[in-house]
């Protein structure tokens, strides 16, 4: 038994009659946050689940289909990461003025990674007094800097043959590689694997298959077996 005004065996063991000590003192208050909670102050960020809206998602599919290995898409670049201010010293207020803009879509050249075309997808938000004054200042921009910039409406489907070819005018003679599907795309009855070429990137024999939509339909040309995960191909003469 406790003596009186002392706490049993039972209490010590439970902690019952203690008060919770606070963990640290708070600009003179006590603290009794976790620490986790406390871990805020000092870093308050937590993911963005929603990094791309649903349109945006929408859009860069149907992108992702059209440009298909003729470029790389960068998403949500920032303005200051694409263009530099020429004469600083003179143009100090430059940079303020596109350190927080960002583009939605750009383009880049899959092999020296400079920029070719940006795209910016136009929503109703797009129609507001202040969206057009800044719409109308980014456009400046990419015109001083002579970088492209389309403007694509946000739609609930897009013509994928008008965007290739408005995306023709800035990919040039980048041409896609034809992309064999083992589900539609038979390999030639009369191929000979032993005559078949190696793979320039797995060095394993490649396979002969034949083209049934795009621009190389119906021509042969060899594959590597690793497809999708190697996209070479060597077209047959």
């Amino acid at each position: 038994m406790g003596t009186k005004g002392s706490p049993g065996c039972l209490a010590a063991i439970f902690g019952i009659g203690r008060e919770k000590a606070p963990r640290r003192e708070r600009g003179g208050i006590a603290d009794y946050r976790t620490s986790e909670e406390r871990s805020l102050d000092i870093y308050p960020y937590r993911l963005r689940y929603n990094f791309m809206s649903k349109a945006e998602k929408s859009f860069y599919r149907v992108l992702r289909y059209v440009v298909a290995d003729r470029a790389l898409i960068f998403t949500k670049v920032g303005l200051w990461d694409i263009f530099f201010v020429a004469r600083p010293r003179e143009n100090f207020k430059a940079k303020a003025q596109i350190d927080r803009k960002h583009v939605d879509f750009l383009l880049c050249d899959p092999e020296t990674i400079r920029p070719i075309v940006a795209i910016e997808l136009d929503d109703s938000s797009h129609q507001r007094s202040d969206r057009i004054e800044r719409d109308g200042f980014v456009d400046a921009v990419f015109k001083a800097a002579e970088l492209p910039l389309l403007r694509i409406p946000a739609q609930y489907a897009y013509n994928t043959r008008d965007l290739a070819a408005e995306l023709s005018l800035y990919l040039g003679n980048r041409q896609p590689a034809p992309a064999p599907e083992e589900h539609s795309v038979p390999p030639a009855p009369e191929a000979d694997a032993n005559s078949a070429p190696l793979c320039p990137k797995c060095g394993t024999s490649m396979v002969m298959r034949v083209a049934n939509r795009g621009q190389h339909q119906g021509k042969r040309f060899y594959a590597c077996p690793n497809y999708p995960k190697c996209r070479s191909v060597i077209p047959v003469e």
